[in-house]
């Protein structure tokens, strides 16, 4: 497993994929890029070129910060 922060070169497309395969809602595109753009940190994880899942980190940048948007993908949950 690979994990990478950057945002540079993450597919929303597989992000939303992976959303809906957890049975969360699809989320507009342009929304979702600004969430991520303006997350404290964002861990996506990668076994090859599969996103295997993804988590951010919002918070106030001084004392707190949440983990939100946790999301495995159904084939690599135990």
């Amino acid at each position: 497993f690979e994990l990478r922060h950057n945002i540079k070169d993450i597919s929303y497309d597989e992000i939303n994929a992976a959303f809906v395969e957890v049975g969360w809602p699809r989320r507009d595109e342009q929304l979702l890029r600004k969430a991520f753009q303006q997350s404290v940190q964002n861990v996506f994880v990668y076994q090859g070129a599969t996103l295997v899942g993804f988590g951010r980190v919002v918070g106030d940048g001084v004392w707190y910060g949440n983990i939100v948007d946790v999301v495995v993908r159904p084939q690599f949950q135990k």
